[in-house]
């Protein structure tokens, strides 16, 4: 993918916010966020509500999992700015979804309790044991 490639927004915007999020698991956050402050940086001069709110979405989890409260607010606050207005329910639910993990931190939540629903245990004869005994 060439960098000219990238002016084809709708095309291309998911492999490189994909990318970031596959650097921030593999603990490259600061690799993570910079390639996504790069997209915004890209991005600046438009006003397309769905590519920067979308990167604004995973800069916020991004930083929520890092436990950088001062960037998920403000990455918080501009997915909101951008995607809330559309009307759009999904992406209404988007925002709801990420102001709830502030909300739970607030309340003493931690990450691990929040994914833990998501994340089946490894018990025996589960993928997830045979893939930690690999």
């Amino acid at each position: 993918m060439t960098d000219e490639d990238r002016d084809y927004v709708l095309i291309l915007l998911q492999a490189d916010v994909q990318a970031a999020i596959a650097d921030a698991g593999l603990g490259k956050t600061d690799q993570a966020l910079a390639r996504l402050d790069g997209l915004l940086a890209r991005h600046a001069g438009t006003t397309h509500a769905l590519s920067l709110g979308l990167i604004h979405q995973a800069r916020a989890r991004i930083a929520f999992a890092d436990a950088r409260p001062e960037l998920y607010l403000e990455s918080l606050r501009e997915a909101t700015r951008w995607l809330r207005p559309t009307g759009t329910p999904s992406l209404v639910a988007v925002c709801e979804r990420l102001a709830r993990l502030g909300e739970a931190a607030q309340r003493g939540r931690n990450l691990t309790a929040l994914t833990a629903q998501f994340v089946p245990e490894a018990g025996p004869g589960t993928q997830l044991s045979r893939a930690a005994s690999a």
